[in-house]
C-alpha cells in the first residue's frame, strides 16, 4: 500500500501533482490542467518533458544539478504521467515538482515515501567482472552483476577497494551524475579514473594509477546496497585482485583461435590469448548467416573472460557464417581492436561519429565424407 508522508501543492489551487499506483508500479501524474493546455502540451517536444515534471530523491533535490530519475512521460485522459524505469525505493523519500512556464504562480509539488516492506533479503550478487584473479594495472572497468534489479542513485556509497593493509584507496572510480546500470537495473559499470590511468599527465602525475603493480586489491560491496524494493542483499560481498603490469597493446584477432561447430547443433567457440571486456563480449558480437540476418541463438563468455561461444537455436544450416565483431571490443584496459587507449584519449583527428567499423570471422560446418 502507498504511504504518502506529504503532497500536496505550493499553491492552492489545481494543477496537482500526486504520486499513484499502476498495478505494482507508482506513478506521478499531474492532474487539474485545462483542456486547451493539455492540447498543447501533446505537441511538446519529448525533450521538454523533463523540465516541465522533475522526479528526484529528496537526497538528491537538494543538490542543484543532479539529473532527476530516468522514465517515460505520456499524457493519459486528463493527466500527464511519468512512469519510472524502475520501481521507486521503498524506505526511500522522493519529490516530484511541475514547473509549467506557461501558469502563473509558483511550481506544485509532491513528497512521498513506500514504507518499507518487511521483505526478506533475496537478491545477490552473482558475478564480479574481470572474473580472473589478475588484473592489469590500468584495469578500466568493473562489472558488478546481481540477480534482480537494484535502487539506483547511492551504489557508490557501498561499495570500497581497500589497499593490501586494509586501507580504502581514495577515489579510484568516477562518480557519474547518473550511475551507469544495464537497462534492466541489474548490472552496474564502475569506471577507474582514465585520468589516473593515463600515463605523465594530470592525476596520473600526482598521485599515479588507482591499482599498482605488484601490489593486491579487495573490492567490497556490502549488503546494505538496496536491490528495487529498497531491501538489503543477501549478504557481503567481496573480491580479491592481484595486479599484474599494465597492459597497452591491441587485441590482434590475428591470435583468437577460432573453432567452428562439430554438428549443426554444437556451438562456434572463440579463444582468446588475453581476458576481453565481459560487458563487450555480450554486446559487440554477433552471428550472421549467408543472407546477412542474425541468427538467433544463446550466448556465453566463459570463466575469465578467455573464450566465447554461440550455440544456435534452431541449427546451423548449409553454407558459410560469420561472427562480426566490431571494432570498439577491448581488452580489461581499453585497448580496442581499433586503436589502444591511450591513443584515443590523446588523438585530435579520432571522429566518434564515424560509426562503428567491424571485423569478419567466418566458419561454416565441416564437410561430411560419403
Amino acid at each position: 500500500m502507498l504511504s504518502v508522508l506529504a503532497a500536496g501543492a505550493l499553491r492552492a489551487e489545481p494543477p496537482r501533482v500526486l504520486f499513484t499506483a499502476d498495478g505494482e508500479r507508482t506513478v506521478v501524474e499531474v492532474r487539474g490542467l485545462e483542456p486547451d493546455r493539455l492540447a498543447e502540451l501533446r505537441r511538446t517536444p519529448p525533450a521538454d518533458w523533463t523540465r516541465l515534471l522533475m522526479v528526484h530523491t529528496e537526497e538528491a533535490s537538494l543538490a542543484p544539478g543532479l539529473p532527476p530519475l530516468m522514465g517515460s512521460y505520456s499524457i493519459e485522459a486528463d493527466a500527464i504521467r511519468f512512469t519510472p524505469r524502475f520501481p521507486l525505493a521503498s524506505g526511500v523519500p522522493y519529490v516530484a515538482s511541475w514547473h509549467d512556464p506557461n501558469a502563473a504562480g509558483e511550481p506544485v509539488g509532491a513528497r512521498f515515501e513506500q514504507s518499507r516492506a518487511e521483505l526478506p533479503p533475496s537478491t545477490t550478487l552473482t558475478g564480479i567482472f574481470p572474473s580472473g584473479a589478475q588484473v592489469p594495472e590500468n584495469l578500466l572497468r568493473i562489472y558488478l552483476q546481481f540477480s534482480a534489479p537494484m535502487s539506483q542513485g547511492r551504489a557508490h556509497d557501498h561499495i570500497r577497494l581497500l589497499d593490501e593493509w586494509g586501507d580504502p584507496v581514495d577515489g579510484p572510480f568516477v562518480a557519474p551524475e547518473r550511475e551507469l546500470w544495464s537497462p534492466d537495473g541489474t548490472r552496474l559499470t564502475l569506471f577507474f579514473d582514465p585520468g589516473r590511468i593515463k600515463r605523465g599527465v594530470g592525476p596520473n602525475a600526482e598521485v599515479g594509477p588507482p591499482l599498482r603493480a605488484g601490489a593486491s586489491y579487495r573490492l567490497e560491496v556490502d549488503h546494505e546496497i538496496p536491490d528495487a524494493r529498497g531491501v538489503p542483499l543477501v549478504r557481503d560481498y567481496f573480491k580479491e585482485l592481484s595486479v599484474v603490469p599494465p597492459d597497452r597493446e591491441q587485441p590482434r584477432t590475428e591470435e583468437w583461435r577460432l573453432t567452428p561447430p562439430e554438428s549443426p547443433t554444437a556451438e562456434v567457440r572463440l579463444d582468446f590469448p588475453e581476458p576481453l571486456d565481459h560487458g563487450l563480449l555480450h554486446g559487440l558480437l554477433v552471428v550472421l548467416d549467408a543472407s546477412d540476418m542474425a541468427v538467433e541463438g544463446r550466448t556465453t563468455v566463459h570463466p575469465g573472460e578467455i573464450a566465447w561461444s554461440f550455440e544456435p537455436h534452431n541449427g546451423w544450416g548449409k553454407g558459410i557464417y560469420r561472427i562480426r565483431v566490431a571494432t570498439l571490443l577491448e581488452d580489461l584496459a581499453g585497448n580496442s581492436l581499433e586503436r589502444p587507449f591511450e591513443v584515443v584519449l590523446d588523438s585530435a583527428d579520432w571522429d566518434a561519429d564515424d560509426g562503428p567499423r567491424y571485423m569478419d570471422l567466418t566458419f561454416g560446418l565441416p564437410s561430411r565424407r560419403p
